[in-house]
């Protein structure tokens, strides 16, 4: 198996690594039965038989790819200590222990960076209601870095509208298809954040006066949809993987896992 690292510009910008990789299944003397092309956590894998020979333009092949790309971006890692602090972080594993209840609290974190010198760490707050799964995003807290501040209230405003929308996105926005059309077609019936739905949101700017300046909206959207994933998570036990995280996707989940839990809980009472 043949491993090439890649990034999220992989799918952004015309799959680039998939190209470059995909000529090495057709070659000469070599069956296609079995080869096949996958796409993995910052990598693109090229599985063969193994009785195929090694074939294809500059194949390449690594292992560990996250763990070298912790270790090379070790010292980006340390912006979040600042949004932690503000935040009031508590360090205790995932979920909060708590009996089920009608609304249950969460607070998420996650980390994003755009381009090498641009990063953003969040920290969110919410509630999730029981009984509806409706999500409520209580508090933000964002400490962004973006190279030397030029105008402090702009790149304020500036993060904090990236912001919402992204909770927006995560929450609230798809567009919707039928057989042959899009009918999401106006913006009366499309969902989208609305102004009681606002969290409060609190940011830490820091000021890198040896790094150009650079932008940062799309910087402080990245890690929204993450940290709202992950404080969910620490709010019911249940983990989503597809936004929006509407209600009854929400509700869905949550119903599964402790129905679950209370078939597993009900034979092992039965048993003992």
């Amino acid at each position: 198996m043949h491993r090439v690292v890649s990034s999220r510009s992989t799918f952004n910008n015309g799959r680039r690594v998939i190209r470059e990789v995909s000529p090495a299944t057709p070659s000469p003397g070599v069956s296609p039965v079995g080869i096949r092309i996958g796409i993995g956590f910052r990598e693109v894998r090229i599985r063969r038989p193994m009785s195929s020979p090694t074939c294809g333009r500059r194949p390449i092949s690594s292992k560990n790819c996250f763990g070298r790309f912790i270790f090379e971006r070790r010292d980006a890692y340390r912006t979040p200590s600042r949004s932690v602090k503000k935040a009031g972080w508590q360090t205790r594993p995932p979920p909060r222990p708590h009996v089920r209840q009608a609304v249950l609290s969460g607070r998420g974190i996650a980390f994003g960076e755009h381009g090498p010198e641009k990063r953003a760490t969040i920290v969110a707050d919410v509630q999730v209601d029981g009984t509806s799964g409706r999500v409520h995003v209580s508090k933000i807290v964002i400490a962004t870095a973006c190279g030397r501040i030029i105008n402090p209230r702009g790149l304020r405003h500036q993060v904090q509208g990236a912001v919402l929308q992204g909770v927006s996105r995560s929450l609230f926005e798809a567009v919707k298809f039928d057989r042959s059309h899009v009918t999401s077609l106006d913006w009366q019936s499309y969902p989208v954040l609305r102004f009681p739905d606002v969290p409060d949101i609190e940011t830490v700017l820091l000021d890198q006066r040896d790094v150009e300046p650079s932008g940062a909206g799309e910087l402080a959207t990245v890690p929204v949809a993450a940290a709202l994933c992950n404080a969910i998570f620490d709010a019911t036990g249940v983990r989503l993987r597809q936004v929006p995280f509407t209600p009854d996707r929400v509700k869905s989940a949550v119903a599964a896992v402790y129905d679950r839990r209370y078939f597993v809980d009900s034979r092992k009472n039965r048993r003992s």
